[in-house]
């Protein structure tokens, strides 16, 4: 057998950039010299070198599985929200990361929700609780479930109910009040509502009488008092609660985003598995933001009755609504002024109508784009203001293959923003 010789010397490639892993799809199977067909626990720094992939510790073990967590400071002090096991636990923020106390971690029992998947949002010194079950709040003291605004619902009325409509009945609460225009002669007052509950309060030129000094006919809905009220506007108010089977359209909410335009100053919850493709809205309660106010018009309908409003995302001035259809929407909002009172008008536009979202409340904003997650791909939205193909880029070819082997809509999203990463978690 013959040998044949060379003298030619095989220089090894040298690698400068770590470009990353590449699993297009696309038919194009040449990789370029730096990148690679398969990385597992690596990652790539900032000047693409390859470096082995950070691990984790376990702090807390549960017997069952953790249904959401929320970092909060509250009084200057940084917690953990955790729910878990159908409770919430607070933990300080200082513990979590001093390994030393690790084995006597102090949570604290703050109270018992529904142990379900469970999100948060923070809203004027308080954290809400959302869990499709239940809408809580804690300030930092009390855990409970949140009671609901009070609204006005007419104003300047005649004793005998005719009067000016004021604000709109709240789907949290069936509590309602009323202010009346004294006149020094009528005893009985007729309530806007009949077969009502209880009447909690009677305020008398800004004195809450005894209810030794009136009476009440819940069925005729009214209150007759001993003395008449003197003559004034509005030096009467009573409250009063009726029964309320409303609640549930926002207790069955499953997630939120804070949102208002220019500044945010309404919570939009989606999410409701009985109106799936319906967002409800919070208003402003006595002049000022609440999120414990929501009126039964503040509701936008996305889409068909048979596809779900899956995630929401703020897009500067917008908001960026996707559906497992999917398709995708967007929100501007303008205001209205209506007999003197500026309310909130939003208006929708449609966006695309072949990607939109899989995974529910699983966006994510990456250098003030948004991200969400399509049937097999993963979506940036460049552009919300232009219906076409331009609005959004599929930032996901270099990895497809290992997407269209999951179901994606299972999967959970992180920005984890201090290594200026987006993390995907598929199955395990």
């Amino acid at each position: 057998m013959a040998n044949i010789s060379t003298n030619e010397t095989i220089n090894p490639i040298s690698i400068t950039k770590f470009l990353g892993l590449n699993l297009s799809d696309t038919g194009d199977h040449q990789i370029k010299d730096g990148e690679s067909g398969n990385m597992i626990n690596f990652y790539i720094t900032d000047d693409y070198k390859l470096r082995k992939m950070y691990g984790y510790k376990e702090v807390k073990k549960f017997t069952t599985i953790p249904q959401g967590m929320y970092e909060i400071t509250m009084n200057g002090v940084a917690y953990v929200l955790i729910a878990v096991n159908g409770h919430l636990y607070s933990v300080k923020k200082e513990d979590l990361l001093n390994e030393e106390v690790w084995e006597d971690l102090n949570l604290n029992d703050l109270g018992t929700l529904t142990d379900d998947v469970t999100t948060f949002f923070s809203f004027d010194d308080k954290v809400y609780v959302l869990n499709g079950h239940e809408y809580k709040c804690w300030d930092g003291t009390t855990f409970q479930d949140v009671e609901g605004y009070i609204p006005k619902v007419m104003i300047s009325t005649k004793p005998d109910g005719s009067g000016t409509l004021y604000e709109q009945i709240n789907l949290l609460t069936g509590k309602k009040h009323m202010t009346f225009n004294g006149d020094g002669e009528s005893k009985t007052y007729q309530l806007t509502e009949k077969g009502i509950t209880s009447v909690d309060k009677v305020i008398v030129n800004t004195q809450e009488l005894e209810s030794t000094k009136y009476t009440v006919d819940l069925t005729k809905g009214t209150v007759t008092f001993t003395d008449a009220p003197s003559e004034a506007m509005d030096n009467v108010d009573i409250y009063w609660t009726a029964e309320n089977n409303d609640r549930h359209f926002i207790e069955n909410m499953r997630a939120s985003i804070l949102f208002g335009g220019g500044v945010d100053t309404r919570v939009f919850l989606y999410g409701n598995n009985d109106e799936q493709n319906r967002i409800r809205y919070s208003s402003v309660a006595d002049l000022v933001p609440s999120v414990e106010y929501f009126p039964g018009v503040n509701q936008i309908d996305i889409g068909a009755t048979n596809f779900a409003v899956t995630d929401l995302r703020r897009h500067y001035d917008r908001l960026l609504v996707t559906t497992n259809k999917p398709d995708a929407y967007y929100i501007a909002l303008s205001t209205l002024d209506i007999e003197g009172q500026t309310a909130l008008s939003p208006e929708t536009y449609p966006l695309n109508e072949v990607h939109g979202n899989v995974a529910f409340n699983q966006g994510q904003v990456i250098d003030n784009d948004p991200i969400t997650i399509d049937k097999d791909s993963i979506i940036r939205w460049k552009s919300t203001n232009v219906r076409d193909e331009r609005n959004m880029k599929d930032i996901s070819q270099r990895i497809k293959l290992d997407l269209i082997n999951h179901n994606l809509s299972a999967c959970k999203t992180v920005d984890f923003q201090a290594k200026n990463q987006l993390w995907v978690a598929l199955g395990n």
